[in-house]
């Protein structure tokens, strides 16, 4: 029979996911699917998708997406016109459309296991270029060379390492100014996983949360001015500026927002606790071995890497040297142990 999926239930499902790229994907992912299988149901008498022959439907569809589709009248896309040649998708775009159709059928019964559409639904293999991190001359260039209006914006996203979709969706109430390195609480709610977690501030961050936050109710959202199709081209115009509009030979740019989310990574990685950072990037690895529930640890954490965190040569600096007064005091602090304990076992072996 013909494939007609209801457009309210496929409207409240799209829904759920929480970035409009996201959505975005998911709409055009049940669409083709959509156009592709009443194609096939009318030309070559395709049965009814079950869960004994969905592999085999995954593996026709994934072929029509490698290959050059001409749009018909009954295509749903608005994006496309009739007789318009599209096509073939690239691997990474197959990948996408994939996933969210298999949770879409989950969504309906109709589930797949991973190992067996491993097996045997075949895509193309993608070449797997090196991702580009920026290092920090090129994320100074980044902060201070796009317009004011976002380099607060910019300044949170390093210092989070959340991703755009999340920030944009924090209110002022979300932000804990009682204590530094200030706490930023991410409900579940706006997160990517629906996974409540937290992350912090630097200093430097801080002060420019600080401002962003004057004269807003606690209920207002913290970026109401940010529109993130807007930002998207601010930040093509970026790339001209800082002279880096590269692509990777996908098409795709090396600099992006979100790579700012890869250098904090890395630092997280380097100057505390890979399973701390992957709580605060909001990973699901970390969970098993870190107390993600430990705000003062986790504060306490990030502040060693608050330091390498910091923008500014100034604060940077000052950040470094109070990280250094700190470990000196520890470092005293157990030398005074240790002499005493040296001098209680002096006292006990005395003849």
């Amino acid at each position: 029979m013909e494939y007609k999926p209801d457009p309210k239930q496929i409207s409240q499902f799209i829904a759920t996911y929480n970035s409009d790229s996201a959505r975005k994907h998911c709409r055009f992912s049940l669409s083709w699917f959509e156009f592709w299988y009443n194609e096939q149901w009318l030309t070559n008498n395709l049965n009814d998708i079950n869960e004994k022959n969905i592999y085999t439907v995954l593996q026709m569809f994934v072929k029509f997406l490698e290959q050059e589709k001409t749009i018909n009248e009954k295509c749903t896309l608005r994006a496309y016109k009739p007789g318009e040649i599209v096509g073939p998708f690239s691997v990474p775009t197959v990948k996408s459309y994939m996933a969210y159709l298999r949770t879409w059928l989950a969504h309906l019964g109709i589930k797949t296991d991973d190992r067996e559409y491993r097996r045997l639904v075949r895509r193309a293999k993608q070449l797997k270029e090196i991702k580009y991190t920026p290092d920090l001359t090129m994320v100074q260039k980044m902060i201070y060379g796009i317009m004011p209006k976002y380099q607060n914006f910019l300044v949170m996203l390093l210092s989070t390492a959340a991703r755009q979709s999340e920030v944009i969706k924090l209110k002022v109430s979300d932000v804990d100014f009682s204590k530094s390195p200030f706490a930023v609480h991410f409900p579940a709610q706006i997160t990517k996983t629906r996974s409540e977690r937290y992350s912090f501030l630097t200093k430097e961050a801080g002060e420019y949360v600080k401002k962003q936050a004057q004269g807003k109710q606690e209920n207002d959202l913290l970026f109401p001015e940010i529109n993130l199709n807007t930002f998207r081209y601010v930040f093509q115009n970026l790339r001209k500026k800082v002279n880096f509009d590269v692509r990777y030979s996908t098409g795709t740019h090396k600099l992006t927002p979100h790579r700012l989310r890869a250098y904090s990574n890395r630092i997280l990685q380097r100057e505390t606790d890979p399973a701390f950072a992957d709580v605060i990037l909001g990973h699901a690895d970390g969970l098993a071995t870190y107390d993600a529930d430990n705000i003062e640890k986790m504060r306490e954490d990030y502040s060693k890497a608050e330091p390498m965190l910091t923008v500014s040569p100034e604060i940077r600096m000052q950040s470094q040297k109070t990280a250094n007064d700190r470990m000196q005091a520890e470092i005293d602090r157990l030398k005074f142990e240790l002499q005493n304990i040296k001098d209680g076992f002096g006292k006990s072996f005395k003849p």
